[in-house]
């Protein structure tokens, strides 16, 4: 059988989601981040805070 194992049709193309989230979406976004420079985790790290931030006022409240 010749193509991706991991194709749900088998045919040895990528469905559009895949192709999507791949080669158009997700992994140029990341890439491009990494080489405007700044720090890694600067963006997980201001979600985390914000999420606790919501936490800690919906605890007060």
């Amino acid at each position: 059988m010749a193509g991706n194992p991991f194709d749900l049709n088998r045919d040895g193309r990528w469905s559009t989601p895949e192709r999507a989230l791949t080669h158009y979406g997700v992994d140029p976004l990341v890439r491009g981040g990494a080489e405007r420079g700044g720090c890694g985790g600067c963006g997980c790290a201001l979600v985390l805070l914000a999420l606790l931030a919501v936490v800690l006022i919906a605890l007060v409240m």
